[in-house]
């Protein structure tokens, strides 16, 4: 067996720019060179993952994550005029993969794996900035050793 924990602190992004605005498309109605700042607050991460040589050739690999997007309540935007909030109302994100390894010679090795990430909102207050919902994966590979230092790795994930 192996095991291992990875955690990932919260992450703030800020970022600034000139932003403009139509309000009627074609209207020429619009506000121009305003300047914009945008906070967006990436949640932390608790991650756990285990190994298990089943045999010589195949081992199966699980892991469970937790995401903390609960924290996350609202995405400030501010500008030189006025300030605002884009409310979220989002769920934390919990998350199981398992997935297999198999080496059948010295030179060839093979993956397979599937994950599942629970939706961490709902659809109707989905915005377009972070457009997150439950996730289904599917993943397969291979790695040929040519040497000891040289690998070829072509990976599958849809």
């Amino acid at each position: 067996w192996r095991f291992g924990f990875s955690y990932l602190t919260e992450t703030e992004l800020k970022f600034d720019g000139d932003l403009e605005l139509n309000f009627v498309p074609g209207s020429g109605t619009s506000i121009d060179n305003l300047s914009a700042d945008v906070e967006i607050k990436f949640p932390q991460l608790v991650s756990l993952g285990a190994l298990h040589n089943l045999t010589d050739e195949l081992s199966v690999m699980m892991r469970l994550a937790w995401e903390d997007w609960s924290s996350l309540s609202s995405i400030p935007i501010s500008t030189d005029r006025v300030a605002a909030k884009i409310p979220l109302d989002y769920d934390d994100i919990y998350s199981i993969s398992v997935g297999l390894r198999y080496r059948p010679n010295a030179s060839w090795t093979y993956y397979a794996g599937l994950g599942y990430d629970s939706d961490p909102g709902q659809a109707e207050t989905r915005i377009a900035i972070l457009p997150l919902d439950r996730q289904f994966r599917i993943a397969g590979g291979a790695t040929y050793s040519i040497d000891e230092r040289r690998e070829i790795s072509p990976r599958l994930t849809p």
